[in-house]
């Protein structure tokens, strides 16, 4: 088959309807930095060489910050922000608290290398157990022993240890932790669980004891007022993650963490620059000022919106989250926040119209992550009370709630209940009180609502139904799913929260933190039964501003009722950041990218007048269970279009992920698939090319939830699932290239090969294939001669026991495989499917043999299905390894 006749076979992205959109199709930010943005500057390049440096003034603290704050070439990487302990429970000498810590550790190092304990959980929470009293007699000498037996034990590199334990960083957050838990209990199982995954599993979901939750019962029928056919436009931005020490010419594709500083490498390449950071960011990088400026300037021109529209302007914004850089927790502190809070609010303003009402996120804190409940004794239950202070003071400064507000956000963690003008109650919440790092989660876990979250958001939403009030809930860190995110319990109690309130009170729910453009479905009763009438409502995951990680930028506006506060259109935008690299005369192209309503409305057989409610969601889901393509392009825009996030999946795993993988019955669509990802990749992928791969396991709960999907009759179930691609230009592997010339030539020395241009560092590519034979049995790819053997000896074995037991042997945890040999241009990809006799058939392809050097698309032949992968222009090899 010709290569142009496989691409032009394959399902394209539907063309969009333009003629009625809100404002312009596409928007070119001019060339260079809108000056007017900022009052004053410390540095301001004539041309975007640089990123510029804004002085930024605080209203609330009444301070301007300093430039060695944010001067990309003194980056700090310590901070003199408070270190706050718990008061001894018994006061102790110098030497005694010495002798005291040599005790501690004495007794944790007998207790890990003994073999008296059963089981890695239980040694675990023992070793807590004798760590305790470090923490409780003394408290400012817990983080130092913590980093030392880190290191001892090797439980993380040195590095590593002194950076998650120093007292200055979560040594004294861990330290409070271990004074307050139980740490033989519940809070034990999940603080060894946040340690290692390997110590002790997920806790259980535990039952939740709704008698007395409500004031008041359910209605027996409660109605969704009517619309008034009146809309007004709402913006919803999440995930900004403004990089102010973003260094423009500085590594783009650095080795690990976030890249685009001037502090962090390629540790391939030395003081070689692979990838040069442009000026308005790349995948790796966050957001500078250059990009998020030039997205702010395009919302009003494509949302038809602006200063002066007084009849179209926002009616309002919402903001889910994140404001702050994924910095190094040493490079972060208090005033690093403060800072981009004020600078992104600041540029809010200056940029939006209407009030936006903002959430806070897990990085928008210091320590990053870390919020502690007000029930911890004395000052520890006001230790994030600076930030709650600082946000208050800004939204209030901006005018976008008034004092009363204000007064309840700096209460109640930087969360609020605000009545809009049009009569839609908004309450915003702090989910760092089930996000599973947050450490201090893990003190009195017994309890979902230890931090009293819960109990406050049941009673604004009971005001509300009792005052005949529509509410938007908007947070950060989504509920639900993955177990990856979010605690179990409190989530489990949100669930139940959303059931009692929906669909009458609650209309809609606003998340960001994944930073891709995703949706949920709750359902009534636990999502023991999910249909169109059972679902309640919809939880709206916003794509990221922030290209981080491999992901284009975008932001959407929904057109919103002001009667029953249903969303009745969303169109999201985006700009396609791989163009960035070549952007001189002018600045990023924001673009409409689809319609909700255009792009799924037909599929789920939706009337043109009815809401995108949670019904409408979950008919868009039931299509996508008859519709691959439909799944296809919901995977495309997931990542906005980006070309380094596209999945291709077959159906079986859509449907999978999509409506069985739920967890409180809260779906989200296709995300199961990080699941899969994070079994698939492994650094150990990259071996030497006449080595043997290690298959990679998928669990069996997945592979016999996928053929349950299939009724168990078919006699092959093959899916493919693009799960990770990051193409080197290195190579294929870095660790597997060897020296050449500049000309691609070999040299067959043992030196390793050096990027031409372009470098990237890793390549990882995982492709699961699940296989079954006609019986419905899954296993480990076989060769013909294994399974002839097999067949052979399965007829004469008589005791089915016997074979039961063999073939339990054979699949390894029945597992289907994928795995990749070799390294560089000759890596082999072993692909087994089954035979329509039962048997396991298999064929192996180089990369020569796949890889259309014209267009770059991947493809992998399968018995059935021709499945591309998409190797994006820049992102190809110069040149292959061992091409001669």
């Amino acid at each position: 088959m010709k290569w142009q006749v496989i691409l032009a076979s394959l399902p394209a992205v539907p063309s969009q309807d333009v003629s009625s959109l809100p404002g312009a199709s596409s928007y070119v930010a001019p060339a260079g930095f809108p000056t007017s943005a900022f009052s004053s500057y410390y540095y301001l390049p004539a041309e975007p060489t640089q990123q510029p440096q804004p002085a930024i003034h605080d209203p609330v603290l009444n301070t301007t910050f300093p430039y060695n704050l944010t001067n990309p070439n003194t980056i700090p990487t310590e901070n003199n922000d408070p270190v706050v302990f718990p008061t001894p429970s018994k006061k102790l000498s110098g030497s005694q608290q010495h002798e005291l810590i040599e005790a501690v550790v004495a007794n944790v190092t007998s207790i890990i290398n003994s073999n008296a304990t059963h089981g890695s959980c239980n040694k675990c929470k023992a070793a807590l157990a004798a760590a305790k009293p470090a923490a409780l007699y003394a408290p400012t000498l817990a983080p130092e022993t913590l980093v030392s037996l880190c290191k001892q034990f090797s439980f993380k590199s040195n590095a590593t240890c002194e950076e998650d334990y120093a007292a200055s960083v979560f040594g004294a957050v861990w330290t409070q932790v271990l004074t307050y838990a139980d740490v033989e209990g519940l809070d034990g199982d999940y603080i060894c669980h946040a340690l290692s995954k390997s110590f002790c599993g997920q806790p259980a979901t535990r039952p939740l004891d709704t008698a007395g939750l409500f004031p008041k019962p359910k209605p027996a029928n409660p109605r969704v007022p009517n619309a008034s056919g009146k809309r007004v436009k709402v913006l919803h931005l999440s995930d900004f993650h403004l990089d102010p020490r973003y260094s423009v010419s500085s590594e783009g594709n650095c080795s690990s963490g976030l890249c685009c500083r001037n502090n962090n490498f390629n540790s391939a390449s030395g003081d070689q620059i692979l990838l040069p950071a442009p000026a308005y960011g790349t995948f790796k990088c966050d957001t500078p000022y250059d990009l998020g400026l030039a997205a702010l300037q395009a919302i009003g021109p494509l949302t038809g919106t602006g200063k002066g529209k007084d009849e179209d302007s926002l009616a309002w914004s919402l903001y889910t989250g994140d404001l702050v850089s994924h910095d190094p927790v040493q490079e972060m502190s208090r005033e690093y926040v403060e800072y981009t809070e004020t600078s992104i609010y600041g540029m809010f303003k200056e940029y939006l119209t209407g009030p936006v009402f903002a959430a806070l996120g897990n990085h928008d804190t210091s320590p990053e992550n870390i919020n502690a409940p007000y029930n911890l004794p004395g000052p520890l239950g006001e230790q994030q009370s600076w930030n709650y202070e600082h946000v208050a003071g800004l939204w209030k400064h901006e005018g976008w709630i008034d004092e009363k507000t204000a007064a309840e956000a700096r209460t109640h963690y930087g969360g609020y209940s605000v009545k809009t003008h049009y009569g839609l109650r908004i309450i915003a919440f702090n989910t760092d009180f089930w996000y599973a790092k947050n450490y201090f989660n893990f003190i009195n876990s017994t309890d979902p609502d230890n931090s009293g979250v819960f109990s406050w958001m049941i009673d604004e939403l009971q005001k509300a139904e009792d005052a005949g009030e529509r509410v938007w809930i908007i947070g950060h860190v989504l509920s639900g799913w993955d177990g990856s995110n979010p605690l179990p319990d409190p989530t489990n109690l949100f669930y139940q929260i959303v059931d009692r309130y929906s669909p009458h009170v609650i209309a809609n729910i606003f998340w960001g933190h994944t930073h891709e453009d995703q949706f949920m479905i709750y359902y009534a009763n636990n999502g023991t039964l999910q249909s169109g009438d059972t679902a309640l409502t919809t939880g709206w995951i916003m794509p990221s501003i922030t290209p981080l990680t491999n992901l284009n930028s975008g932001f959407r506006m929904y057109e919103v009722d002001t009667s029953d506060f249903n969303i009745y259109e969303a169109y999201t935008f985006y700009s396609n950041v791989s163009d960035y690299t070549s952007l001189k005369a002018v600045g990023p192209t924001f673009q409409f990218e689809y319609s909700t309503r255009d792009t799924y409305g037909p599929a789920a057989r939706w009337e043109k007048e009815d809401p995108l409610n949670a019904t409408f969601w979950h008919r868009v889901t039931e299509a996508m269970e008859k519709d691959i393509h439909l799944v296809s392009l919901h995977n495309t825009y997931q990542g906005y279009a980006s070309q380094l996030s596209y999945w291709l999946v077959c159906h079986r795993f859509s449907y999978f992920f999509t409506r069985l993988l739920l967890g409180h019955g809260m779906g989200l669509t296709m995300d199961g698939i990080r699941h899969l990802h994070a079994i698939v990749i492994d650094p150990g992928l990259a071996g030497t090319e006449d080595s043997d791969c290690e298959p990679f396991l998928i669990p069996e709960a997945t592979v016999q939830a996928v053929h349950r999907q299939s009724n168990g009759t078919e006699t092959k179930v093959i899916c493919a699932a693009l799960v990770e691609l990051f193409i080197a230009n290195l190579g294929l592997f870095s660790s597997g290239c060897r020296k050449q010339s500049s000309d691609c030539s070999r040299d067959d020395s043992s030196e390793q090969y050096q990027p031409v241009e372009h470098t990237i560092s890793k390549y990882y590519l995982a492709i699961a294939i699940l296989c079954s034979d006609r019986d419905g049995r899954y296993g480990p790819p076989k060769s013909n001669g294994e399974v002839k053997e097999k067949e052979k000896k399965e007829e004469e074995e008589d005791d089915e026991e016997e074979q039961k037991n063999e073939r339990h042997e054979d699949v390894i945890g029945h597992g289907p495989y994928f795995y990749a040999c070799g390294l560089g241009y000759n890596v082999r990809f072993h692909v087994f499917s089954p035979s329509p006799h039962g048997g396991v058939a298999y064929g192996v392809w180089t990369l020569e043999d796949l890889i259309d050097p014209i267009s770059g698309v991947l493809f992998v032949f399968m018995p059935d299905a021709v499945v591309p992968f998409l190797l994006p222009p820049h992102q190809r090899c110069l040149c292959w390894p061992n091409a001669a």
